[in-house]
């Protein structure tokens, strides 16, 4: 997508709108979440979902903050015809970023116990809440890798194709949650 040519209101349009619809569909994914886990798994599994979301939020600050660097970097060489530098950093993002994520998750599994005391969870769902945040904190490096490798498609100003592929992606793990707890 050109985005020095043209109307700036135009293009920033085209560019945000996918955007903004695929942070749309990731809060409507945890709302729905959370109605399929309260309706079918109860208030102790609700319980449990609302501890580690709460703890995790940090962990995904981090991992998104640093994603939103490499959107910065990745954007300045491609705006700057630069790309080579734009391939290289975006292999290279992805592997400090797999690395990072990885950091932060195995700080995560490490202090969960700590972390969960610290929040004041209850002894009733303590176990639950860290098992499942262990397993919250396994899905920080990939979901790293693909926050960065999201940032290649928006820094080359490509977000419709990531509008798509995290629509699909949201419905799909909507359907399967459903039927994961559901049934």
């Amino acid at each position: 997508m050109e985005l020095t040519q043209g109307s700036a209101a135009r293009r920033m349009a085209r560019f945000t709108l996918p955007i903004i619809v695929i942070n749309i569909f990731g809060q409507l994914y945890s709302l729905v979440d959370s109605v399929i886990v309260a309706q079918f798994a109860g208030d102790r599994s609700l319980s449990v979902l609302a501890a580690v979301n709460g703890c995790m939020t940090i962990g995904y600050c981090l991992v998104q903050g640093a994603a939103g660097a490499c959107h910065i970097v990745l954007a300045n060489h491609y705006g700057a015809q630069r790309y080579n530098e734009f391939r290289d950093a975006a292999h290279t993002m992805r592997l400090v970023m797999a690395l990072f994520s990885s950091l932060v998750a195995a700080a995560y599994i490490l202090l969960s116990g700590t972390l969960l005391r610290m929040m004041q969870v209850p002894t009733e769902i303590f176990d639950e809440s860290r098992a499942v945040l262990w397993i919250y904190a396994l899905n920080l490096p990939p979901i790293g890798v693909n926050l960065v490798s999201g940032a290649v498609m928006n820094g080359s100003g490509n977000s419709k194709v990531l509008m798509l592929y995290g629509t699909v992606s949201q419905v799909t793990n909507l359907v399967l949650d459903y039927f994961a707890v559901a049934v």
